[in-house]
């Protein structure tokens, strides 16, 4: 599955659960910056060929622009909110995100 429709399920479910319209939006732009840079960097589309070393390196791509810890912190946990909704509908069963730390660490 690409993660893009993927992340609209997410963004759906995260609407339903009445998540504030900030933290959606939250959630929607860094996981697609989070895309974007998997596709070009990687070749990246699907949610099956992500992996936590593509991750880390987007990571890395922010530390090296000199982002706030806590902004990269923030881009984390939208990480982390989206691969667990992919894990509990079975679209993976292993969270790629699970062995990138938070930062700094």
């Amino acid at each position: 599955m690409l993660n893009e429709d993927v992340l609209r399920e997410f963004i759906f479910d995260c609407t339903i659960r009445k998540l504030s319209k900030r933290t959606i939006d939250g959630y929607r732009n860094a996981n697609l910056r989070l895309f974007n840079f998997l596709k070009g960097e990687f070749g990246i589309t699907e949610l099956e060929e992500t992996h936590h070393q593509a991750i880390r390196a987007y990571v890395q791509y922010q530390t090296d622009q000199n982002l706030s810890p806590v902004y990269i912190n923030r881009n984390i946990i939208s990480y982390k909110m989206y691969f667990r909704y992919c894990v509990q509908e079975g679209y993976i069963k292993h969270n790629p995100i699970d062995k990138v730390k938070s930062f700094p660490e």
